[in-house]
């Protein structure tokens, strides 16, 4: 009925999909209902990658909001796959629901973490443990062969709507929808070349395929979904796409003994979350799949195959291999534990096959960075089946209106191929290790702010230029994945990082303390030091692992302005001005998040002097931004500018020729003043929002990321070892922080508590490309824009907005003292009510160490829904309402802000300018190091 071999292939055609399992199939569809002309080429048969052996279970809890939104309309699509006139459903969907154990204390908090996830998706669960409506007793009427309470359990998450489907007829029901939208799809046909040509911008454009017979045909646009080979495929036109194969097996049992009980589909798939292994119904008997951790048993030639010594041979379709005994004898055993009738069955079949698997555990979709029309579906992390109709949802929506999450109202920004560095995460043996590493944590517990990789194969792939000064001061790294930076957590004793060094070697992976309550966390004194550092004396952050690019050209200052929200022209942003901004995408919605600095053509700040001619010239941009959006940034630059018609400007990273410093708090201006004597770092000389050359290389900016007067300090690599010992110095010799000198700080510290108590945004959690800068409080930015009517990328989308009125709002929220859940802690994803009515949930949580005494903090949206309000009216029926978190052990009475919970009027950046009576107490006590070598950075 499907064959669907054809010796001719059309000419041209909208868009070419490599690869014809489920996830091919499902874009394919999903584009032709959408309009467009599509082509499916697989290079053997339909299914016959990864998607013929899957186990076909369908579980709504996930770690990732998009995920959970993916599965619930996979979930519908097959629930509803019925023959017209008949009861019968053509993928074999089963609704036995899910069962998710834990057996420890820390898994069952994230199995209620879980269900608040669900909520937010309207889907339907029951918990049955301690602290919830039903006890765990009840759950064995759902499951009868299990032995819950003897087994260890001590709860449960139920999920009554998930199932199960038989793969293979999942996804050719999906082709048959495809091929009846006029989809063509063509077995036995590989691709041999992407045939492509490279823009004056650098930007690659792909114009067609050639297959291995000969046959060329032009296209709009190719998707690569084909799983195991998408990598080798994407790197013939220098693509980066950080996966690699992971063997997974799973077991098939002969039916349960009549006496032993029955099994029907009315049976959950249970997932044994702290034990590594599922068990889903199957044929009168179970067949068992696990995620062991380390993996074991890898085959020698996927070994080779994911170290890039040879490539994925088209004969590896359909590929099992060896049965493994190891891998999966202890989730066997643990099986047979909770359900003793396991015991007296036979074992009817093993499936050893190819799972590919990302970097960070979460899949790789959308446009390939640095490409026009490229686009990439890979790293399921055996989750394709669960998520295949939905991811093809997403794509369509994302090729066709720029919107992944248009219907399926979630945020993808977590999942865009672009947030890995192409260079930095390209190394073969890091992917490996990382897929790995993620495979074997599948269902372990994930706690707040624990680091992915603990596999030194994955660690120390980029350093900042100041690695051996954090070190030596006691740092704890962590490895942001998708730029493969170590950065600092926080610092400790040097002497107290344990396991530092192996033979010689640094040792990045520190063991820590981890916990869901912050006070019991290992680091929580630490980053409480740091955080008081910054509010009332002055610490040093090592922000060398920020993004920064350096954008120039003819067409740099046209670009930008149409990119940036703010206003970045000349008369408005001479050079030296900084600026905050975001640029938007043509929906209106938050496309980055980022700092702005004109410069010079030389990359300096020269044209701010007071002496420089007041005439306009050619200027080029020093841009900084998060080191997790990078790519993504320049690539939207880059992007945006040329579909408006400029195509001369350049975008260069210099992350790594550059280094940044950020000094933070009161006596930030104390310190560096001695530091640089001769600069004038008052109010008057260097307001806020300014940059300038402070000599030797360093530019300073005016800027704070934790509400507090400082400077961002930016110098060549090179320089930046003496820049760091100059700043010390002078932290010894100005008596700052009450005489301990200046204290080193990291990126907890920044994220759990300094930024939140200014309600400082982080992309990615508050804002993201379905949010508006409006509801986010940032409308102010794009203000003067508006008011010119300065064209910008997203501003009619935006007036529109503006128009419509407020229906939601970012707003801060503090636990509020003297109730019995007052010491909970937040971490973001919370569910708020207001008045008794859930109306939205936490992007953020964290520490008000400053404004809550330690106690838990958050910002998020209050979704009031109905007709727009202005501002004003939106404010006044926000706070007039009473309101709670529901957090993992019940809910917490909270108190709102409408603005920061910290210094709303930004009144601290300015500090005082009475510094250099400090700097005559401390030129008393520490006059033996005042040396040009100790004392000063520059002359």
């Amino acid at each position: 009925l499907f064959s669907t071999k054809t010796s001719q292939l059309p000419r041209s055609v909208d868009v070419v999909v490599v690869g014809g399992g489920i996830i091919g199939a499902s874009a394919a569809w999903q584009l032709a209902r959408l309009g467009r002309s599509v082509l499916v080429l697989e290079q053997n048969t339909l299914t016959s990658g990864a998607t013929w052996h899957a186990l076909g279970l369908l579980g709504a809890v996930k770690g990732h909001g998009a995920m959970v939104a993916m599965v619930k309309y996979s979930r519908d699509f097959y629930r509803d796959a019925i023959i017209p006139g008949t009861e019968h459903n053509q993928v074999g969907w089963a609704q036995t629901g899910s069962l998710g154990l834990a057996r420890s204390p820390a898994m069952w908090t994230q199995l209620n973490r879980a269900a608040q996830r669900l909520k937010n998706f309207g889907i339907g669960h029951a918990l049955y443990g301690p602290g919830a409506v039903k006890p765990l007793r009840e759950a064995r009427a759902l499951h009868p062969l299990l032995d819950l309470e003897g087994g260890g359990v001590i709860g449960a998450l139920h999920t009554p709507d998930d199932g199960t489907v038989n793969p293979i007829d999942a996804t050719m029901h999906v082709v048959q929808c495809a091929r009846d939208k006029g989809v063509s799809f063509v077995e036995g046909c590989g691709v041999a070349e992407l045939q492509s040509r490279q823009l004056v911008d650098g930007t690659r454009v792909v114009t067609g395929v050639r297959t291995v017979g000969g046959e060329e045909v032009n296209c709009s646009d190719v998707l690569l979904a084909c799983g195991q080979w998408t990598r080798q495929i994407a790197a013939s036109i220098g693509v980066n796409v950080p996966v690699a194969i992971v063997p997974h097996q799973y077991v098939v049992f002969d039916k349960v003994r009549p006496e032993d009980g029955v099994v029907t589909n009315a049976l959950p798939v249970v997932r044994d979350y702290d034990l590594n292994y599922n068990m889903k119904p199957e044929v009168g008997g179970f067949a068992v799949g696990t995620f062991e951790g380390p993996h074991k048993a890898m085959p020698e030639e996927v070994a080779r195959r994911n170290a890039g010594e040879v490539l994925v041979p088209a004969t590896a379709s359909h590929e099992l291999y060896d049965d493994a005994d190891e891998k999966v004898e202890d989730a066997l055993m643990n099986a047979m534990g909770l359900c003793p009738a396991l015991a007296n069955c036979g074992i009817k079949q093993n499936v050893h096959g190819p799972d590919t698997h990302s970097v960070d555990h979460e899949p790789l979709l959308g446009r390939a960075p640095f490409t026009d029309n490229v686009w990439v579906a890979t790293g399921f992390n055996s989750l394709g089946i669960q998520t295949g109709p939905g991811v093809g949802l997403a794509l369509a929506e994302w090729m066709v209106h720029g919107q992944p999450g248009r219907t399926l109202g979630a945020d993808f920004a977590g999942l865009d191929v672009r947030r890995f560095h192409p260079k930095y995460t390209s190394s073969y043996s890091w992917c490996t290790a990382r897929a790995l590493e993620g495979y074997a944590r599948e269902y372990g517990v994930k706690f707040p702010t624990e680091e992915f990789s603990s596999d030194e194969r994955a660690r120390g792939m980029r350093l900042s230029p100041l690695h051996r000064e954090v070190t030596a001061a006691g740092a704890v790294f962590g490895s942001i994945g998708g730029s493969g930076f170590e950065r600092p957590q926080h610092f400790c004793s040097p002497d107290a990082v344990t396991g530092n060094s192996t033979n010689g070697a640094q040792v990045f992976h520190v063991e820590e303390k981890l916990s869901f309550a912050a006070r019991e966390a290992g680091w929580w004194s630490m980053v409480e030091r740091e955080h008081h550092a910054a509010r009332e004396g002055v610490a040093l952050f090592d922000l060398s692992s920020f993004g920064k690019l350096h954008v120039s050209g003819a067409d740099a200052e046209a670009g930008m302005d149409w990119c940036t929200s703010s206003a970045i022209g000349q008369e408005t942003t001479p050079i030296g001005k900084v600026v905050y901004t975001q640029l938007l995408n043509e929906h209106g919605n938050v496309e980055a998040d980022l700092t702005i600095v004109p410069l010079s053509e030389d990359f300096s700040l020269d044209g701010c002097r007071a002496d420089a001619a007041l005439v306009e010239q050619p200027r080029s941009f020093y841009v900084v931004t998060s080191p997790a959006t990078c790519t993504r940034d320049a690539d939207h630059l880059l992007r945006a500018s040329r579909l408006h018609g400029l195509q001369r400007l350049q975008i260069e990273e210099v992350t790594d020729s550059w280094a940044t410093l950020a000094l933070a708090g009161p006596q930030s201006r104390c310190l560096i003043e001695r530091a640089f004597p001769a600069v004038d770092f008052s109010n008057a000389a260097f307001p806020p929002g300014t940059a300038q050359e402070l000599g030797g290389g360093v530019k300073a900016l005016r800027v704070s990321l934790v509400g507090e007067l400082g400077w961002e300090l930016h110098c060549p690599k090179e320089s930046a070892p003496s820049l760091w010992t100059a700043l010390h110095a002078a932290g010894k010799q100005t008596n700052v922080n009450k005489g301990a000198g200046l204290i080193n700080a990291g990126h907890r510290a920044l994220m759990l508590s300094l930024r939140l108590e200014k309600c400082f945004v982080h992309f990615g959690h508050d804002v993201s490309p379905s949010d508006s800068p409006i509801e986010a409080g940032l409308g102010w930015i794009s203000a003067a824009k508006l008011k010119a009517g300065t064209p910008f990328l997203g501003r009619d989308a935006l007036l529109a907005r503006k128009a419509e009125g407020l229906k939601k709002r970012l707003v801060s929220f503090s636990v509020k003292a003297g109730q019995e859940l007052q010491e909970t802690s937040l971490w973001g994803g919370e569910g708020i009510y207001r008045d008794g009515v859930r109306v939205g949930h936490l992007t953020s949580g964290g520490i008000g160490h400053t404004v809550n005494d330690g106690r838990a903090i958050g910002i998020g949206y209050v979704n009031l829904g109905g007709p727009g309000r202005s501002e004003e009216e939106m404010k006044a029926e926000v706070l007039s309402g009473s309101y709670a978190l529901e957090v993992a052990n019940g809910s917490v009475a909270v108190d709102v802000a409408w603005d920061a919970l910290y210094d709303p009027r930004s009144e601290r950046l300015c500090g005082e300018d009475d510094s250099m009576q400090c700097l005559a107490t401390a030129a008393r006590i520490h006059s033996v190091h005042q040396t040009p070598s100790t004392a000063s950075y520059a002359a």
